[in-house]
């Protein structure tokens, strides 16, 4: 859709005009609306498939890659690296929304209580 506006930044809407940045939010809050769930939908979700479909492991038979003690590489989501040692398993008790997604590892360093993901990890060998 090609949005028209007059010299004043505005959208002629309803017989009147918008700020277009007034437009996008309406339009991004309605879309919103209609896909949007609430965090607890999603946790409830996420654990849900987890336990179906037990992808990650333990629970898929497969061991763990890591044991606490080892040095590790972890990679961050935007590709930053950093030298760390595994000082903890992450097993919550009940399972949440970041075990279910597949973090296993606590970690040394500037954030410690946050568990991170297999896939982030390599043997710092």
């Amino acid at each position: 859709m090609r949005l028209s506006l007059n010299q004043a930044g505005r959208l002629p809407l309803g017989g009147g005009f918008a700020l277009l940045s007034d437009y996008i939010m309406q339009n991004i809050q309605y879309e919103y609306k209609l896909i949007s769930h609430s965090h607890d939908d999603w946790q409830a979700m996420v654990i849900a498939q987890h336990e179906n479909e037990k992808p990650h492991a333990p629970e898929n038979g497969s061991p763990l890659k890591f044991k606490v003690g080892d040095s590790v590489i972890f990679t961050n989501d935007y590709g930053v690296t950093f030298k760390l040692k595994i000082t903890g398993l992450y097993q919550p008790e009940p399972i949440n929304s970041l075990y279910a997604t597949g973090s296993r590892y606590l970690l040394s360093g500037s954030s410690p209580w946050f568990p991170c993901k297999e896939s982030s990890l390599q043997l710092d060998s």
